[in-house]
């Protein structure tokens, strides 16, 4: 029946480790998710010294970034999904900016 760990039960889409929820459109690992939001932020590229074929397991996920990054993808994880750290925190402010101001701009601040 409903198990309270019931997100226990997804696996991550591109390891096989448990997953911890949907990150960036894929039920990933802590592992995966971090792996895709530090290639994508930090626009890395990676090569590949096989056959671009590598097995992406949770043993040997660490082994090839480049077919680890690939199958992130090729399971559907979105590069649009990661936000860039500083724009992030800055358009939450400014969200909360408008949403106190609460549309009046003409009022008075004391100083």
């Amino acid at each position: 029946p409903n198990h309270p760990l019931s997100n226990s039960k997804h696996l991550c889409s591109i390891c096989g480790d448990r997953a911890s929820g949907k990150h960036y459109g894929v039920y990933s690992c802590e592992g995966c998710k971090g792996f895709f939001k530090r290639t994508v932020r930090k626009d890395l590229t990676y090569a590949c010294r096989e056959d671009r074929q590598c097995l992406i397991d949770k043993r040997q996920r660490n082994r090839c970034q480049y077919c680890r990054y690939q199958k992130c993808l090729q399971m559907g994880m979105k590069r649009e999904a990661v936000q860039e750290e500083r724009q992030r925190n800055k358009e939450k402010g400014e969200m909360d900016m408008d949403a106190t101001s609460g549309g009046q701009g003409d009022m008075p601040i004391d100083r």
